[in-house]
């Protein structure tokens, strides 16, 4: 059975997102109450959100670490030196593997630029013109997530600060 009026997609992800007033967020609920058809959908919304919500990017902020360890998220970290070639061997206590790649010398007004290549075939895996990083430390900041382990296994991230010539790089062969 099809519902005659049906909630939109739109409508369903301001609901979710809590940023419809409350007499709207109230008619939307009453709706979902009775429609099974609406309801599927806004449970597919949710889903999509919470990807969404826990979605780490390529390169993260010192800050938004902290706060996926804040979380819960068990996070180990493999720090590296420039021109550094590493076995990684992921863990399986761990969510989040953290490459540190240190060596850098960075102020809080360098521009970063990271790009992440295939060994094997050369091709880019990532690129990030304007890279986050962590200034104190002198890193930068690259996510390996477990699902990471469908792409290419063997890697060099090649991090340029500003203009430097040649960028920093470093080879990761990864086990998972």
């Amino acid at each position: 059975m099809s519902c005659s009026s049906a909630v939109s997609w739109d409508v369903l992800v301001d609901w979710w997102a809590g940023d419809l007033d409350e007499d709207a967020a109230a008619r939307v609920e009453e709706h979902l109450l009775g429609c099974g058809d609406c309801a599927r959908v806004a449970s597919r919304v949710a889903a999509t959100a919470e990807v969404l919500r826990t979605m780490v990017p390529p390169v993260l902020r010192p800050e938004r670490l902290r706060s996926l360890a804040a979380a819960g998220l068990r996070i180990v970290e493999n720090p590296l030196v420039p021109g550094q070639t590493c076995t990684f061997h992921f863990p399986a206590t761990a969510d989040l593997a953290v490459h540190v790649l240190g060596g850098l010398e960075l102020r809080d007004d360098s521009r970063v630029e990271v790009t992440i290549r295939s060994m094997a075939s050369g091709q880019i895996l990532g690129h990030v013109p304007d890279a986050p990083f962590d200034a104190k430390r002198g890193v930068v900041l690259v996510a390996c997530q477990r699902d990471y382990a469908r792409l290419d296994h063997d890697i060099v991230a090649e991090v340029r600060v500003g203009q430097q010539q040649p960028a920093a790089e470093y080879t990761i062969f990864h086990h998972f």
